[in-house]
């Protein structure tokens, strides 16, 4: 186990190269932070497009599960654009429930939010998450 006791000790595992690159390196025991930099749309660095809503909701009472489902598949029968998009299911800001699973089965439908933090769109999952969910991927 690496020695925590003293910070002085610890492995450099981010560190600059010489010409000014991030390296990644891993501990004794093969610890690294992981390298998420390319994380993102299109392997980011690519600026996200411009999808027109085409459905937006609000917050409603109670679980809006079948609610948001009802608008991706209504998006999802749209037919696509030059570059592939049906379009985007706005989430207003505010806090929206869930208490079923909901799922993009087709391509080329975004589902986007408003804001950041709690202040933003928020999605809360309260349903049950069983072996069976998980497994089928739902």
């Amino acid at each position: 186990m690496t020695d925590t006791s003293n910070p002085t000790k610890q492995p450099q595992m981010i560190a600059l190269d010489a010409t000014g690159r991030l390296v990644y390196r891993a501990d004794a025991e093969g610890n690294y932070v992981p390298d998420f930099s390319h994380a993102g749309y299109m392997g980011a660095g690519v600026a996200l497009p411009q999808v027109p809503t085409k459905v937006a909701l609000r917050p409603g009472d109670g679980d809006d599960s079948a609610r948001i489902q009802a608008a991706i598949d209504e998006v999802s029968r749209l037919p696509r654009d030059r570059e592939g998009f049906r379009g985007a299911v706005l989430l207003e800001r505010g806090h929206y429930t869930l208490d079923q699973p909901i799922a993009i089965r087709d391509g080329g439908v975004v589902l986007r939010g408003e804001g950041q933090n709690e202040d933003g769109t928020v999605l809360f999952g309260r349903g049950v998450i069983t072996e069976q969910r998980r497994q089928d991927g739902t």
